[in-house]
């Protein structure tokens, strides 16, 4: 090739409408996708904590029941702060608070259920009742 001093203006535009034609010619594979990014990876999954505090079945108060959690002793304890119900469970590794409420919900709803069909309804007699007599008219 020669030097670029001695091209003239005409030589020039020459070479580029054929480097155009290049370009122009070959199929583009890339038009109309997406651009893949490199993302760095990602540590693990943070969980959001579990609910601790819970509204009371009773009492109906938000945010009143707690329960505390003694793994050493395998005793739950919920309380409610406003009406001062209480439950009690035994506890392994893998209980968490919501499974304690959860419980209490249970005991109460069979609690409940109990108390209903050990009350057996007033019955009336079939039988007709004699007459009461309060003495006779003949007398």
């Amino acid at each position: 090739m020669w030097p670029r001093e001695n091209l003239s203006a005409l030589d020039m535009s020459s070479q580029a409408l054929a480097g155009s034609a290049a370009i122009s010619s070959c199929p583009q594979t890339t038009m109309g996708k997406r651009k893949k990014s490199t993302r760095k990876p990602t540590g693990p999954k943070r969980r959001e904590p579990l609910d601790t505090s819970f509204t009371c079945l009773f009492c109906h108060h938000d945010n009143s029941v707690t329960v505390r959690m003694d793994r050493k002793e395998g005793i739950a304890q919920l309380f409610c702060k406003v009406c001062d119900q209480r439950f009690q469970s035994k506890v392994n590794h893998l209980t968490e608070p919501i499974d304690i409420y959860s419980e209490w919900i249970d005991a109460a709803d069979a609690a409940e259920r109990d108390v209903t069909t050990s009350r057996r309804p007033v019955a009336s007699s079939s039988k007709a009742q004699p007459a009461v007599s309060f003495g006779s008219d003949e007398e």
